[in-house]
């Protein structure tokens, strides 16, 4: 079809088309003249953004008091590199898992806050604030695009806002804000919208600074090009062709971007560890099981029961297990292409849902089947095309009035959600109490139980985790734990032996073995055991804080000090190590270095009343003696009644 020049009044060069459906479309050279000035009552411009922080912050209220879960352990409490001292020595962590822009956001957070839970909290909340008011920027732009029908583009600052609440609040989103690593998810989500932003608005610099750091942040970041083409496809150039001939040049730096993934992936070590490989499933298995896994996303998404932190989803084998999914879904991505190929807006929205879910939920095997962390994205897609399909069917008031009611009840749904995430065992209890078969959830339930001192009811847990995988090395160690505690050597010689045969490399299997020879009295065999664990895992904490220990119980100090010094390089903030260590000069008769080591003990962990002890004691040989006793009442100020406390006091004070 010919194509007529006409000359604007802005001086913009402009050329008009028509749509399949027969409606014209604007192509227009740059896109910074496409924004749309959406009229509104003055007070709605100055309340949107303070309204949609406040009632985040409302729902999430309850996570500040969250605790650190699952992969938070690794790759938080425990990893070394958050405590480097030199830059060159963080680089390894920094590129570690293909996610640098997350790894350095980590090592800032530990800089400024340390372990302080609520720090991490508090910044994945900001992050997601900042994407809701990215997303209602981009949804504004899209409800008042001349491709949205006259009922929308009417309400469209009102649309945009009930669906970025709707997005920032929803129940499904709170693994994605709540579960402190899935930070990743969220600056991904975050930079991919302000890619579109960037890209809609005319800045296309931006917009490809945004695509890197998107995918600086997590591998799924390879959406984010696709992204934006399909925004501009879709509301700017009228199709995927013409896009690309319109922006070569950007497309072609946007799409560049994708080898970054590559090089990311080489050096930061992305193999099966990283739970990227699910093995023994093909494809096409997996794309079976994805059809299953995102039927219950949707079912999520408009329901509020039943969210699960840890699924441990099994998966589809053949056609016949999953064929009620594959056909529902089959059947909403044919209604996808359909709609889309009509230019309805629900065609734009399902496209963006299906795009962001591609990376985790098509042919590419991933570990965990199913996490719903993963809906970030695509559920503000989903939120986008509610709240239209109802502005679309019904009047303004009750569109507000149902709207308005949903976000109520998800406000609460969240808000009790992230109660949940307050305590290992309250969210382990509800993942159980959901899939009782999750063998992994029985794990960690055990775990916490253990930590309470409610031994019986781990080893219950334990039990069951077995049996539900009985290749999982993780519930018998746990096992031979208990039963060495309780000096059942036959059981925890079991439990580790079934453990060997099939993970030999496993560095708690030595800590354990050590452990329970120790108990027994065979301590060169404990030695050999804590040496091997090392040997595993160079930085491993509890190995060298258990092998010092039993160095010093065979009244072997100096050997102590060596590992206690390299595992310090580690753990510069291990209060066991300092503590340790001030024992191991305190034995040699180096009493300046022993106070010294006590005392970072004991900054590091104030509270703990043994240090304290400790560090009267070295004070006391020493013959600092009024620092000794101040030392002295802090133990019984910790711990009333203490008897070695109150006769070290009465001794002082005898020899004054």
């Amino acid at each position: 079809m010919r194509l007529n020049r006409r000359r604007q009044k802005s001086g913009t060069t402009a050329r008009n088309g028509y749509f399949a459906d027969g409606s014209r479309w604007p192509i227009v050279e740059r896109t910074r003249s496409l924004q749309t000035r959406v009229s509104a009552h003055p007070l709605a411009r100055v309340i949107t953004f303070p309204l949609l922080v406040g009632i985040t912050v409302i729902a999430y209220w309850p996570s500040f008091d969250g605790v650190f879960l699952l992969d938070d352990i690794p790759h938080i409490i425990n990893n070394h590199y958050l405590r480097c001292s030199a830059l060159s020595d963080c680089l390894p962590g920094i590129i570690r898992l293909g996610r640098p822009l997350v790894n350095v956001s980590l090592l800032l957070t530990f800089r400024f806050s340390g372990l302080n839970v609520s720090v991490y909290h508090l910044i994945n909340l900001i992050i997601h604030v900042m994407a809701g008011l990215a997303l209602h920027k981009v949804l504004a732009f899209a409800f008042s695009s001349q491709r949205s029908p006259p009922p929308i583009r009417r309400l469209a600052r009102l649309l945009s806002t009930l669906a970025t609440a709707l997005w920032l609040i929803h129940p499904l989103n709170t693994q994605a804000v709540t579960y402190l690593i899935q930070r990743a998810e969220l600056m991904y989500g975050l930079c991919t919208l302000l890619a579109v932003y960037s890209f809609h608005t005319g800045r296309h610099l931006g917009s490809f600074a945004f695509c890197l750091l998107a995918i600086s942040s997590k591998p799924m970041g390879i959406v984010t090009a696709p992204s934006v083409l399909l925004w501009d496809s879709y509301f700017i150039s009228g199709s995927v062709a013409h896009a690309i001939r319109r922006h070569r040049p950007y497309y072609a730096a946007l799409f560049s971007s994708w080898p970054v993934l590559g090089v990311l992936a080489y050096f930061g070590d992305l193999d099966d560890s990283s739970a990227f490989v699910y093995r023994g499933l093909t494809s096409y298995q997996y794309l079976l099981t994805q059809c299953s896994v995102i039927s219950h996303y949707l079912y999520l998404a408009m329901f509020l029961r039943d969210l699960v932190f840890d699924y441990g989803w099994l998966p589809n084998r053949s056609l016949p297990e999953a064929f009620s999914f594959v056909a529902s879904i089959g059947s909403l991505l044919a209604f996808t292409l359909w709609s889309w190929s009509h230019r309805y807006l629900s065609g734009a929205a399902l496209a963006f849902f299906f795009l962001w879910l591609a990376p985790s939920s098509s042919i590419f095997p991933i570990k965990d089947l199913a996490f719903e962390h993963r809906m970030y994205l695509p559920l503000a897609a989903l939120s986008a095309l509610t709240v239209g399909t109802i502005a679309r069917l019904l009047p303004r008031i009750a569109v507000i009035f149902i709207i308005g009611s949903v976000l109520f009840a998800f406000g609460v749904r969240t808000y009790v959600r992230n109660i949940d995430y307050t305590s290992a065992e309250r969210i382990w209890q509800s993942t159980v109490d959901v899939r009782p078969l999750n063998p992994r959830a029985r794990n960690e339930l055990g775990i916490a139980l253990f930590s309470q001192g409610r031994v019986d009811q781990a080893m219950s847990e334990f039990q069951r985790a077995l049996e539900l995988d009985p290749d999982n090395p993780g519930p018998a160690i746990n096992i031979a734990r208990i039963a060495t505690s309780r000096q059942d050597w036959r059981v925890a010689e079991t439990a580790l032996r079934a453990v060997e045969r099939r993970r030999p490399d496993s560095e708690a299997l030595w800590i354990n073995w050590g452990e329970l020879r120790r108990q027994q009295g065979r301590h060169e065999e404990a030695l050999e055991c804590f040496r091997q664990a090392i040997r595993l895992m160079p930085t491993s904490h509890l190995g060298i804080v258990n092998l010092s220990r039993l160095l010093l119980d065979m009244n072997r100090p100096a050997d102590a000090v060596g590992h206690l010094r390299q595992g310090l390089q580690f753990r510069p903030d291990s209060a066991e190590l300092w503590n340790n260590l001030g024992t191991a000069f305190h034995a040699m008769n180096r009493w300046g270095e022993a106070v010294y080591a006590y005392e970072r003990a004991r900054d590091l962990a104030p509270a703990l009343d043994v240090i304290h002890m400790n560090l009267g004691n070295s004070l006391r040989s020493m013959g600092r003696r009024a620092d000794a006793i101040s030392a002295y009442q802090m133990v019984l100020t910790l711990n009333p009644g203490d008897p070695h406390a109150t006769q070290a006091l009465q001794e002082l004070r005898k020899a004054r």
